[in-house]
């Protein structure tokens, strides 16, 4: 999640794609296995969580260490740790990363090899069919890759999983534990919903407090002698379209569309890859996006679906727990203090606006989950 520097000509000098590089430092990803809250019928899981491979309970049949290989019959490094699922055999990728290898291979039978960026990657090995996910296919973590099974040099159904270090086998166990995701046998944990709003006190009338956007703080960059452009018509409509789908400032989406690409005007994929709208990594927008025009596709290149997926991103960020939540999000969204600063400074040139604590669930038959 670092910030990739990228030329703007003219008016805006850099622009910061969200969530950049998600993948680029695995010393950055040490958050819990915890998913995001859910929205329009998906369950959203942040790029750079790590998490269990397994989705059920699990027992550990083997673990990284010498051993006596019970096909090869011989003593040899075992360079992972066998999990065998108690319920659900779905394995899902472990944390956010680019799959490298997909397919067959004698001692691993049907694999999977996850580059995770800082020269970590993840193996998943001895599916029972060929693997979900193809060579280059970006994926979240919980996505799921394929199903425990027995194929390759193996004597009964299990995962064999390898975290890999600069090129070679580490034990998983404390890595994965250091990163919040204990390889215990638990079953993983699920997000608990976001509490509703407390309900107003019979005969008052009241409802829920409201709080304002957070004003910007003083590290401020493209604002400084960057006035607010003017919004394209139609480019508004999506703003507030948007805005009204999960309860949120549309000024905030203008905002970010601001800071991004001057609402659409230099939309040229970034050095890093970022594209579209909002200027979003391929990785991010493939958890994140949502069909913001009901075409059924989710296009990242679609001023749409771009608009829709940052609105849907910065609820699952938690925008709506008060101005701390606000600036967390913006954060999340890319990962500089001045930016952050930068798009409340535009929200307010754009009128400001307020929001309710716990609001910002979308409303599901306006917009669709990424296939």
């Amino acid at each position: 999640m670092k910030p990739v520097q990228m030329a703007i000509v003219a008016a805006v000098a850099v622009v910061f794609p969200p969530l950049m590089a998600a993948m680029a430092i695995a010393g950055a990803v040490t958050s819990s296995a915890a998913t995001s809250p859910t929205c329009g019928g998906i369950t959203l899981v942040s790029a750079g969580e790590w998490r269990t491979p397994m989705t059920s309970a699990y027992r550990v049949t083997s673990h990284f260490g010498p051993r006596f290989h019970p096909v090869l019959r011989v003593n040899k490094l075992h360079t992972g740790i066998d999990l065998v699922g108690q319920g659900s055999k779905t394995i899902v990728a472990a944390a956010g990363g680019t799959v490298t290898t997909s397919g067959w291979n004698n001692a691993y039978g049907n694999q999977v090899v996850i580059d995770h960026g800082g020269g970590v990657s993840t193996r998943y090995a001895h599916f029972v069919t060929q693997p979900q996910v193809k060579v280059g296919q970006a994926v979240q973590g919980g996505t799921p890759i394929g199903t425990e099974g027995s194929t390759g040099f193996s004597t009964g159904s299990h995962l064999h999983f390898e975290v890999i270090q600069n090129g070679k086998p580490i034990n998983p166990s404390p890595w994965m534990e250091s990163h919040g995701a204990a390889l215990d046998g638990r079953a993983p944990v699920e997000a608990a919903p976001a509490p509703a709003p407390a309900p107003a006190a019979p005969g008052t009338g009241a409802t829920p407090a409201t709080f304002s956007l957070p004003a910007p703080g003083g590290e401020r960059r493209h604002s400084l002698d960057t006035p607010a452009a003017p919004i394209p018509e139609n480019i508004k409509q999506l703003y507030m379209a948007a805005a009204k789908a999960y309860s949120l400032p549309w000024t905030l989406l203008a905002a970010i569309g601001m800071v991004e690409t001057r609402h659409g005007a230099l939309t040229a994929t970034s050095s890093a890859g970022a594209q579209g709208h909002m200027q979003f990594m391929p990785a991010t927008f493939n958890a994140y996006g949502v069909d913001g025009n009901g075409d059924g596709v989710v296009d990242i290149n679609n001023p749409a679906d771009s608009i829709y997926s940052a609105a849907n991103y910065l609820t699952a960020s938690g925008v709506a727990h008060g101005g701390r939540g606000v600036r967390d999000a913006l954060w999340a969204y890319n990962h500089a203090e001045w930016y952050v600063n930068d798009v409340l400074f535009y929200a307010q040139e754009y009128g400001g606006g307020s929001l309710t604590p716990g609001a910002g669930t979308c409303d599901s038959t306006s917009v669709m989950p990424a296939a």
